[in-house]
């Protein structure tokens, strides 16, 4: 019987220790992770992710002025997501841009 009594203790040891452990909880969806508001987004932070997803695919192509106006549109609508979400970048033709020089 000697070797029952430190399982037994161990078993007591774990039903104590479980709610302590419980409130240990460290992944980022806990309650104290959705009781956090997120920040808003700033001018610079949208202009920031406008330039950086026109970079990627094919609007890179465009002129730089076709892709500021993009992008001026791109910050309208994250800043005010209520409205219309932005319109794709237009596909580029075939042909280089046209310099203005």
């Amino acid at each position: 019987m000697t070797s029952s009594a430190p399982r037994l203790s161990l078993a007591i040891l774990l039903v104590a220790c479980a709610p302590v452990l419980t409130a240990c909880q460290t992944d980022s969806e806990g309650p104290a992770a959705q009781a956090e508001p997120q920040k808003p987004l700033t001018h610079s932070e949208a202009a920031l992710q406008c330039w950086m997803s026109l970079e990627k695919g094919p609007s890179k192509e465009l002129s730089l002025d076709k892709r500021a106006d993009l992008v001026t549109k791109c910050i309208k609508d994250k800043m005010n997501p209520g409205e219309q979400p932005a319109v794709a970048a237009p596909k580029p033709s075939g042909k280089p841009p046209k310099s203005k020089t």
